[in-house]
Parts: C-alpha cells; sequence; structure tokens
C-alpha cells in the first residue's frame, strides 16, 4: 500500500500566524509575506484547487478570495464566448 501525503501537511504555510492569510480589506505587509510564501509552496496548486472547489474565503494559492472570483467571472464569460461562437 503507498503512503499518502495530504497536501495540507506539505504547505508552506504550517506554522505561519492564520491571520495571515485572511486580512481584512486592506492588504498589510503580512499579507504580502504569506503571498510570497504561498508563491514559494510546492504545493500551490492544490491550494489553489481546494479553494475554487469549495468556495473558501481568504488567500488561497497565493490568490485572494476577490481574485479568484474575477478569474471565474473571466472564464465563465470566455466559456459562453466560445460556445457562441461554435456551429
Amino acid at each position: 500500500m503507498g503512503f499518502s501525503v495530504n497536501w495540507q501537511d506539505a504547505a508552506a504555510c504550517r506554522g505561519w500566524p492564520t491571520s495571515w492569510w485572511f486580512p481584512d480589506k486592506r492588504l498589510l505587509p503580512e499579507h504580502r509575506e504569506a503571498i510570497t510564501i504561498c508563491y514559494a509552496c510546492t504545493v500551490r496548486p492544490a491550494c489553489l484547487n481546494e479553494a475554487l472547489q469549495r468556495g473558501h474565503q481568504g488567500t488561497w494559492g497565493g490568490i485572494t478570495q476577490h481574485e479568484r472570483k474575477i478569474a471565474a467571472r473571466r472564464l465563465r464569460l470566455n466559456e459562453r464566448t466560445n460556445r457562441a461562437g461554435d456551429p
């Protein structure tokens, strides 16, 4: 039987203050540091996927909740545009 590691166990953010990933409306130096930690993390894709699948609040995979909403809106618009262009 193979050994499976939960991606969260390997996350670079483990051990850092959770509040850094859940700032209020202001972009604080700690939040900038959190994003830097995310971008260097080896499990960033799994983290971001988790947020996209479950609609988590806060910063996941180096992307804020607001940025994920914008990306999702653009993706839906692109999908509609592509479908409209299909013969």
